[in-house]
Parts: structure tokens; sequence; C-alpha cells
């Protein structure tokens, strides 16, 4: 993802209400609810974006200068295990969002731009591709090109 660091999901940050939920989520699953933890998993929130682990350490560094990489990296292991954030490839590296909400992706394979969506359609597409398949489908991740990349492709000339 180079320098950009952040995809686009249209869900609001939650504010300092956040934290508190947070830490009640990490003690309920008998997790330590670290700074490191929280940092993270405050960043996520406030960015309302995925975000690959260079971008949430600069943004944790702000809040907590010398904040190490290797941490970040750590935290961000752990809270995936731990189901709290999930990981979207995008190209060679991983964009990370909060799992605190059902939500599907959808990524263009130009620019890398990915989007969060939710709602009843959603809903449907997905019992619709279980009765397809006979499976139970819980998450959606579909790529393509967004309008920007589309109109940029030339046709080939003949």
């Amino acid at each position: 993802m180079s320098e950009r660091d952040a995809t686009v999901s249209p869900r609001p940050a939650h504010g300092d209400s956040f934290r508190v939920r947070a830490a009640a989520l990490l003690r309920a699953d008998g997790e330590r609810a670290t700074e490191a933890r929280l940092d993270v998993l405050d960043v996520l929130d406030d960015a309302g974006a995925h975000l690959n682990v260079a971008g949430i350490h600069r943004r944790v560094e702000t809040r907590r200068p010398g904040t190490n990489l290797s941490t970040v990296y750590r935290t961000v292991d752990r809270l995936l295990e731990l189901g709290l954030v999930h990981g979207l490839q995008a190209g060679v590296e991983t964009a990370y969002g909060l799992s605190l909400a059902d939500h599907h992706h959808v990524t263009c394979d130009g620019c890398g731009r990915t989007v969060s969506v939710t709602g009843a359609d959603v809903a449907e597409l997905l019992e619709r591709l279980g009765e397809l398949t006979g499976t139970r489908v819980r998450a959606l991740d579909a790529h393509g090109l967004c309008a920007a990349c589309r109109d940029s492709v030339r046709p080939r000339d003949a």
C-alpha cells in the first residue's frame, strides 16, 4: 500500500466510550487491557479505516512517543487472535480494521481502495450465495475496479 496506509470506511468513530468498551471486551475474555492494545484499537476506531501496521504505528506514536514498531506488530497479532481486529490482503501488505460489527469489503484491484459495506442488501446477497453454494456464508470480500480506475483504463489500440 506504499504511502497509502488507509482505505475508506464509512463507519464513524466511537469516541472515548469505545476505549472503555474495548477494555471491557478484553477483560471479559480474560485478557489484560494493556495500553498498547487499547492504543491500537483506538487508532483503528479513530481512523474509521483499515490501516497497515506502519500506519497504525505512526498514529500510535503520535499518542505515545517511543512506541516500538515490534510492539505494534505483536499487539495486532494478539488482537487478530482474539478476533477484535481482522486483516485484509491489500497487495503485498495487510490492512487491519475493527471486527466489532458485521461488515464486508469491496476492494479495488487497481488502487487498493477498500470500502466496508453493511446492510440488508448485503445480508440478502450472502443468503442467496449460501443457497447457490450450499454454504453458510458469513463474510464477503469482493474485488473489482472502482470508477476512477475503470475510467483510467484505456482500451487497446487496434
